[in-house]
């Protein structure tokens, strides 16, 4: 920040789409109307990676200042703020980068004729300025004069289900676990691995398409590993207390699908250890099993994809207390009954 410079697109999309997760069922039930994205694409790879990884965007609000304003502004605030970057440097490095990097994301939203691009002067009076926008959203048909009534919002297929994320790094014994709890409490253990090989076992033309994705080492596109979840599901409806996925979500655009389309998730059950106990269990394991997986330069590849990837989505869920977290570098015997308690 204080060279001025953007902060990399996978930081902010991250936190974007945690943020409207944690939203999503009040604009859902029409709390509030939608999203305010403030600041935001400042470049135009990241408008096209949000439109990929959220959704489009119906308008861009676009205030438009001289530069000398802008200076004057900032300078003032300055005085006051403690921002590192509110001095004359810095402000001018700013510049620079919104008019190489961030003016070309209007050029290329009023190219594409959409979302709708509405200019607003922000020289005059804050009152005076903010009535002009209400103004033009209202013209625009963005917003409407009068607030909507809130609306229920649309039920999902499995949202009064017991559903359990099972999340642990490589070799965190997640799938014994599992096989525990199912024997004394007798929930479905879907693994969307299991589910996506079971796929490719049965010769189907989706199986056939996935052997071959598989095999190039691609990921598995998002919405065909919900399908087959969602069937898996159906297939259990009834006959079990609840569900435990494991070693899903991975991703938290999994976590914010999953949600949006299948059900809440209950918890999430996180079995922590340390990188140093996880590596040791699997070359242990690699002694016998045969996984080409299991050697010492593929494990360090996959912890830390896991930390990159699927901490972010224990972190999310942490934030509404819908995290159990489980020591996980113990005894078999231990870990299984601080697992259990977990369901009490």
């Amino acid at each position: 920040m204080r060279e001025g410079r953007n902060v990399p697109k996978e930081v902010v999309l991250l936190m974007l789409r945690d943020a409207v997760l944690r939203r999503q069922q009040d604009v859902a039930a029409g709390v509030c109307p939608g999203y305010l994205i403030d600041g935001f694409p400042r470049a135009r790879d990241q408008a096209l990676a949000f439109e990929r990884a959220v959704g489009p965007a119906r308008a861009v609000l676009f205030f438009h200042c001289p530069l000398d304003t802008l200076e004057a502004r900032l300078l003032d605030r300055g005085k006051s703020s403690g921002r590192a970057d509110d001095n004359l440097d810095s402000i001018r490095k700013r510049f620079r980068t919104f008019e190489e990097e961030s003016l070309p994301v209007l050029d290329l939203f009023e190219a594409a004729g959409t979302p709708t691009v509405i200019k607003v002067s922000s020289v005059s009076a804050v009152d005076d300025v903010y009535a002009d926008v209400e103004k033009r959203l209202m013209d625009a048909g963005i917003v409407a004069a009068e607030p909507a009534l809130p609306v229920a919002p649309p039920a999902l297929p499995f949202d009064r289900s017991k559903i359990v994320f099972v999340l642990g790094g490589p070799g965190s014994g997640k799938g014994t676990q599992c096989d525990r709890i199912v024997e004394n409490l007798h929930y479905s253990h879907l693994s969307t691995g299991d589910l996506l090989r079971d796929e490719v076992k049965k010769g189907s033309e989706l199986g056939k398409e996935l052997e071959d994705i598989m095999k190039e080492g691609k990921m598995v596109p998002l919405d065909v590993t919900l399908r087959l979840l969602v069937s898996a599901m159906e297939q259990q409806r009834g006959k079990a207390p609840g569900y435990l996925i494991d070693g899903f979500p991975r991703t938290m655009d999994q976590a914010a699908e999953f949600e949006r389309c299948i059900g809440r998730c209950s918890f999430v059950l996180f079995f922590d250890a340390p990188n140093d106990v996880l590596t040791t269990r699997l070359l242990k394991r690699g002694e016998t099993s045969g996984r080409a997986d299991d050697n010492l330069e593929s494990i360090r590849k996959r912890l830390e994809t896991f930390a990159e990837a699927s901490l972010p989505v224990v972190t999310h869920f942490e934030r509404d207390g819908r995290v159990r977290r489980i020591r996980a570098d113990g005894d078999v015997a231990s870990i299984t009954e601080a697992t259990l308690k977990c369901f009490e």
